[in-house]
């Protein structure tokens, strides 16, 4: 980590200390009260190495289970340094939440696709309510390297950028919601699919690429 690097990183996170819980919690409700979602468990894992910034949940079909957990060190290191960068990334966290019941194409149960569609509704909710800290956001998951989990940075960069442009596109349309914008993503994801594909060998086993045979159910 350079000079800057660290910086900014100490920047973040003084400005997420500043924070109070209080104030965590109501960024989970803003960015559940964007899909219709009731608030879920909150956590702060910051002092638990085993976890970070997640989503969890036992029964995929219920929200009464549901936990959405934060890592002020974690979200430091990603450029999030306020509660308009705080609520998007926990935006992102409330889609998996929100989709957790579907099913998705690509190998390890759709880990890409899962992250990109997480990216592009926490872009649509940034266009939509005019959040210009999103730039913050786009330039900490852009440098991200990829895994076998997610998507390389600059793959999850293009999904955010495009969802800004549909929330942007739809920031006046009373009904849109997530129902409304899923065919846009679904489009969006088959333009972008050769290049995600292109990744696939850098991470997956040739058995593991070709595992995964589902399609969106939704």
């Amino acid at each position: 980590m350079g000079r800057m690097d660290i910086f900014l990183y100490l920047s973040s996170l003084r400005g997420l200390e500043k924070l109070t819980e209080d104030q965590i919690v109501e960024a989970v409700k803003s960015a559940c009260d964007f899909f219709d979602m009731p608030l879920p468990n909150v956590g702060d894992t910051t002092y638990h190495p085993e976890y970070s910034t997640m989503f969890a949940s036992v029964n995929p079909n219920s929200y009464e289970d549901d936990w959405i957990c934060y890592d002020i060190r974690e979200l430091a290191s990603l450029n999030v340094s306020s509660y308009e960068s705080l609520t998007l990334v926990l935006t992102h966290e409330a889609t998996h939440r929100r989709t957790q019941m579907y099913q998705f194409p690509g190998p390890k149960n759709g880990a890409y696709a899962k992250e990109c569609i997480s990216d592009w509704y926490m872009g649509v909710r940034a266009g939509m309510l005019g959040m210009r800290d999103i730039r913050n956001v786009i330039e900490g998951l852009g440098a991200e390297p990829g895994c076998k989990t997610h998507p390389a940075g600059f793959i999850r960069k293009q999904f955010i950028t495009d969802g800004i442009g549909k929330g942007i596109l739809n920031k006046h349309h009373s009904e849109a919601n997530f129902g409304y914008f899923i065919n846009d993503f679904k489009d969006y994801y088959c333009k972008m699919l050769p290049t995600i594909e292109n990744e696939y060998p850098k991470y997956y086993s040739l058995m593991e690429r070709f595992a995964n045979k589902k399609t969106f159910d939704f």
